[in-house]
């Protein structure tokens, strides 16, 4: 482009990727939302600003810095634990991206490889775009862990499926691609045990460049293998997550966070490139219209089928699992990389990548909304709960009193001493002792009852004293 083309890149890399979507979060617009919009308005009228190198390696860093925080995020042990809600999350994502499939072949007239990447930008949560949008919206820590666990084996899932779909096309390029993402399980590891032995050591706090620069190596890798750059990063962070033991700093809370900050800087490169990118004659009728049945079939459909699922593996409260269904509904991320793998490979379902645009912004907005009015509800049944009990309480305490004053004391040895005036367990086996100072404490001298605010119908229900709680005490006491 001209000269001016750095200058612009900086104006809008600062002001409409960063600010703006800060700014607009205030009306509970999500921030990628709006970068993808801006991104498409620039590309109006700055069209060449697209083909950018600078933005393009920026939105690369982008994704790669997002799935490898994704990545990072996989606790295989920590899934392990719930057997029963890992097969529960598996099998209901399973079962979404087959209905997604079957009105992709029956109802769009799609063949089956653009009909399951379709399904998956329907089904597919994305991780890193939730778990950023968490703290806004009165997510409990328990609740975020379920969350997260819930989106990431639906992620592990998709990545899966996605690898046999694009490397399916032929036998060649689906053994290259085995052969590919087995080279890199196994050259990774062992180039970040090398990282740490003998770099790590010696370069302090050099664990996150390292890292960053390793899963944009694997992005690029999977990217020459056509498997998008999602992949390697993922792969990147869930190897180094697996070495946390040998090599604790790879994966530490703090490396965690510092990656979290560095995806939330460059991921909105992303998607304010995707938006420049985007074909506006693909958002015809027939884009709209499938975006728009998507929205009202298939959100409410996936939310019913994870909260279902949930709450058959784990017992909690349907509610809650309704909410925690709700919060992973997004599919952001995987809505706009099927949409463009689609409109790259498929020419004739490229229509579908704005139908999968609208469902991606249309969605984006459900946990903000629903989350929120499942925890109105559940605050305002507690309240009720709570008012109920308190006037319960306030109509009962007559009738509660004396049954609380006049039941029966314990009879055990403990007891006895506790309640009998020193001298008494011992007068019973001896003769009477010889009469004592007035300053020594006998029955008669049992401390005076403690006076209880009198009720409206306290006048109605007579309520014993202490002394005659302790002399029917005694008087049940066995010989």
């Amino acid at each position: 482009m001209g000269p001016r083309t750095p200058e612009l890149l900086a104006l809008f890399g600062i002001v409409g990727v960063h600010l703006v979507p800060k700014l607009l979060q205030r009306a509970r617009i999500p921030a990628p939302v709006t970068a993808l919009v801006l991104g498409a308005v620039v590309a109006h009228f700055v069209p060449g600003l697209a083909h950018d190198p600078t933005l393009s390696l920026l939105s690369t860093i982008g994704i790669s810095a997002l799935f490898l925080f994704a990545g990072l995020e996989v606790d295989a042990e920590v899934l392990g634990e719930r057997p029963a809600l890992l097969i529960a999350g598996l099998v209901a994502h399973t079962l979404a991206i087959a209905a997604a499939t079957v009105f992709g072949v029956f109802g769009l007239n799609l063949s089956i490889a653009p009909a399951m990447l379709l399904a998956l930008g329907i089904a597919t949560p994305s991780g890193g775009f939730i778990l950023d949008g968490l703290s806004g919206l009165g997510a409990t820590p328990v609740e975020r862990h379920a969350i997260r666990d819930t989106a990431l084996i639906a992620e592990i899932l998709s990545l899966f499926m996605f690898f046999v779909v694009t490397q399916s096309t032929g036998v060649a390029q689906f053994a290259g691609g085995v052969i590919g993402l087995g080279a890199l399980l196994v050259l990774v590891p062992f180039v970040l045990r090398l990282l740490v032995r003998y770099v790590v050591p010696h370069a302090t706090n050099s664990e996150f460049p390292l890292l960053v620069l390793m899963a944009i190596v694997g992005a690029y890798t999977t990217r020459r293998l056509s498997l998008y750059y999602l992949i390697g990063a993922f792969v990147v962070g869930i190897v180094a997550r697996r070495l946390r033991t040998e090599a604790p700093a790879l994966a530490s809370d703090k490396n965690l966070s510092a990656i979290e900050l560095f995806a939330a800087f460059f991921a909105p490169f992303y998607f304010a490139r995707a938006g420049m990118e985007f074909d506006p004659s693909r958002l015809g009728l027939r884009g709209i219209g499938l975006g728009a049945v998507l929205l009202v079939f298939a959100t409410p459909a996936r939310i019913a089928l994870i909260g279902v699922a949930r709450h058959l593996a784990t017992g909690e409260p349907l509610r809650r699992s309704m909410r925690i269904s709700s919060a992973i509904i997004p599919t952001f991320v995987f809505s706009l990389v099927m949409g463009q793998v689609l409109g790259d490979r498929f020419p004739e379902a490229a229509w579908v990548q704005g139908g999968l645009i609208v469902f991606a912004v249309g969605n984006a907005f459900v946990p903000g909304l629903l989350m929120r009015s499942i925890a109105s509800k559940e605050h305002g049944t507690d309240a009720a709960e709570s008012t109920g009990n308190h006037r319960e309480s306030r109509t009962s305490t007559p009738s509660v009193v004396p049954e609380v004053v006049t039941k029966p004391l314990d009879t055990s040895p403990i007891a006895r001493l506790m309640l009998s005036p020193p001298g008494t367990a011992q007068s019973r086996a001896t003769p009477a002792p010889a009469p004592r100072s007035p300053d020594v404490s006998d029955v008669s001298d049992v401390p005076a009852p403690i006076e209880v605010p009198a009720t409206a119908d306290s006048s109605e229900t007579p309520r014993d004293t202490d002394e005659d709680v302790v002399a029917q005490g005694r008087a049940e006491e066995p010989a």
